[in-house]
């Protein structure tokens, strides 16, 4: 397939996204760089306004697509969905509650355009479900690979920029912790992740992700280790170790 050059992608899954989708639509609409488009992607069990609000802004910016999900449900599922009928030569990810800063895309896509690197990822800073800015700035590996990130994913979803001509097709399973499935089956495939050493994005933690999530995030990681790239029980207890602490250093 030919993707049509120097245009981004922007995969964002929506699901009852009512509170944020606004302010993720505006921070894309203020991007410097403006080659892009968005695939808003509605889960099917999405019930409350968001639609509308995207409709809204989509009468103004033909650059903004709404994308029904069919008999199907999952952040996952969503982005195979959104991948599928993206035109861009770049894929961006996007969660609906997130917001890019006005200079992320150019000077990310500048960064990939002149290192000639197909995958990258930048620094973030979390905030809380209100917008309050968390004051720790995390910033990725200045470059990772399949090891590094068993170790300790820096690689922060919303951040992250693919370029579709140098990676081969890729989906996400329909299951928690697929973001890092994916990156650790592209580094595999002699990849390296290249981490731009600059905030450009801030990242909502919702009211109910502090212990019950790192909980189910630490579950999904273990079965990652053992279940789906096959490391022995020794080497799993330490790549685990490794990230149960900067799991936790993160979240302080």
């Amino acid at each position: 397939m030919k993707y049509e050059a120097g245009l981004v992608s922007i995969i964002t899954p929506v699901f009852n996204s009512t509170e944020t989708i606004e302010h993720t639509l505006k921070s894309v609409i203020s991007q410097t760089y403006q080659k892009w488009e968005m695939m808003c992607v509605f889960d099917s069990g999405t019930t409350d306004s968001s639609r509308d609000i995207v409709r809204l802004y989509q009468k103004h910016d033909p650059r903004i697509h709404l994308v029904e999900l069919q008999n199907e449900k999952g952040c996952g599922a969503s982005r195979n969905e959104g991948f599928r009928q993206a035109k861009g030569q770049y894929i961006a990810f996007l969660d609906s509650d997130d917001i890019w800063l006005p200079h992320k895309l150019e000077k990310q896509i500048n960064f990939m355009s002149k290192t000639g690197h197909s995958f990258s990822c930048t620094g973030y800073q979390r905030m809380s479900h209100v917008g309050i800015l968390f004051p720790k700035v995390l910033l990725p590996k200045l470059v990772a690979d399949y090891y590094d990130i068993l170790k300790n994913n820096t690689i922060c979803c919303p951040s992250v920029i693919i370029d579709r001509t140098q990676v081969s097709p890729f989906q996400m399973k329909n299951t928690f912790g697929e973001d890092i499935i994916l990156w650790l089956e592209i580094l595999k495939k002699n990849h390296k992740c290249y981490g731009i050493q600059e905030v450009l994005l801030h990242y909502r933690v919702a009211r109910n992700s502090r212990s019950s999530y790192l909980g189910k995030v630490l579950k999904a990681r273990w079965i990652v280790y053992r279940n789906l790239e096959k490391i022995s029980v020794m080497k799993s207890v330490y790549y685990f170790t490794w990230y149960f602490f900067t799991a936790i250093w993160k979240r302080r």
